[in-house]
């Protein structure tokens, strides 16, 4: 039985004999792991076990305490924490050509669990898991990393990009730019959008980020410019802006900061003052709009030797559009989904069934729900017809009968009360 580094930190059984629980069932579950724990060692397994039922007694305070003393500890290590469990449970796991090959990915990512979090987190970024993808719980662990940063999916037809974009809310919706484009989503579609819609200083930072000269890296916004390191990122909840100057690190607030663009600006040769101060006002722009500056997860520009397009999901809405082609004609489509991928794939031959799996099944079943409504109302409807038109031949029937009409009156109305 292997004793992950991130496991043994964590002295499950330490905090657990320490513990002091406050009511009868929470004695009883500190009771229960305890004498697990006499005869058998702690394991990735067991302490999950033991947070899924003591997340239940949230009034037991004691229970509590031990739950927010562990959870402190996963979660400052939550992707060592993650891969520890998936070894865990594949090495636990039965026999067979599946768990062969499984057991060799085991062997490939357990180094790794001797590694600080941030070590981790960095070897996954640059790769450390592309070999061991086939084991669905691993590629789950690698897509949340790859979150934190643009391209999150590649297979042997395409490469797909989560683009990094200044969101600007407007009257009608959100505006983003992606691939080059203007776009705006609201809850009744997705739609390209004109400059004219946007502020200024949206196409300012737009067109900083997009033009590459700023990049996006490991969680901050960077730009290389005048022998320095220019970098904005989100620290303890605060935004903060550094710049880097042979090796010596100085923060500044957005004020600081344009006045030092002011001595660079000052101190440039008379042709190149407008250039730079430009980049450097664009940047103090992106630093003040930090916060609305996000990766896209709706969003995937997806690229192969041919072409390149986007596709938008939004509020079950999807949109898809060719950017750059050197075999097809432009295209544009929107529907659902399901639909989009299928047009993907008649003018691109590219297959994004996996890429949007969980969204197409998503899609579906909306569909098959309308489908069944419209179906129910379409029945309502031809029945209120069928006893209209009873109603309609009693009336006529009775027409010498001022009860019975007074009856079919009184029914007539309820029923038309139904449409």
């Amino acid at each position: 039985m292997n004793m992950y580094k991130v496991l043994a930190g964590l002295d499950f059984s330490g905090k657990l004999f320490e513990a002091k629980a406050q009511t009868a069932i929470g004695n009883e579950l500190i009771n229960k792991y305890r004498t697990y724990l006499v005869a058998n060692p702690a394991t990735c397994g067991t302490v999950n076990s033991f947070l899924r039922e003591a997340r239940g007694l949230s009034y037991d305070t004691g229970i509590q305490a031990v739950v927010e003393a562990i959870a402190e500890t996963i979660n400052a290590n939550k992707f060592g924490w993650a891969l520890a469990s998936v070894c865990e449970s594949i090495e636990n796991g039965g026999n067979g050509h599946s768990n062969y090959l499984q057991m060799r990915a085991v062997e490939q990512v357990r180094p790794m669990l001797e590694m600080e979090e941030k070590e981790i987190v960095s070897y996954i970024k640059s790769g450390a898991l592309k070999d061991v993808m086939y084991v669905e719980s691993f590629r789950a662990i690698a897509k949340a990393i790859y979150r934190e940063q643009p391209i999150v999916e590649y297979s042997d037809q395409y490469t797909a990009v989560h683009p990094v974009a200044l969101c600007e809310k407007g009257e009608t919706g959100f505006y983003f730019h992606a691939g080059g484009h203007l776009f705006r989503v609201n809850e009744s579609g997705i739609y390209e959008a004109s400059r004219k819609d946007v502020s200024n200083e949206f196409l300012i930072v737009a067109n900083m980020i997009e033009s590459g000269t700023v990049k996006f890296k490991d969680g901050a916004l960077v730009m290389e410019a005048f022998n320095r390191t220019y970098k904005v990122e989100e620290k303890d909840e605060q935004v903060q802006c550094t710049i880097t100057n042979e090796g010596v690190v100085g923060e500044y607030t957005v004020d600081q900061l344009r006045e030092n663009n002011n001595y660079l600006v000052n101190a440039a040769p008379v042709n190149q003052k407008a250039q730079r101060a430009s980049m450097l006002e664009g940047f103090a722009k992106v630093v003040e709009n930090f916060s609305k500056i996000a990766i896209l997860n709706n969003v995937s520009i997806i690229s192969n030797s041919n072409d390149q397009f986007i596709v938008i999901e939004n509020e079950g809405n999807a949109y898809a559009k060719l950017l750059r082609t050197n075999r097809s004609q432009p295209w544009e489509v929107k529907g659902d989904i399901a639909q989009i991928v299928e047009a993907v794939k008649k003018y691109t031959h590219i297959d994004l069934t996996k890429l949007y799996e969980h969204s197409i099944e998503g899609a579906v079943t909306a569909a098959k729900e309308k489908e069944g409504q419209q179906m129910k109302e379409n029945l309502e409807k031809e029945a209120i017809e069928k006893r209209k038109a009873k109603i309609a031949e009693l009336t006529e029937k009775y027409k010498g009968d001022p009860t019975r009409l007074a009856m079919l009156s009184q029914i007539a109305s309820e029923l038309a009360s139904l449409e």
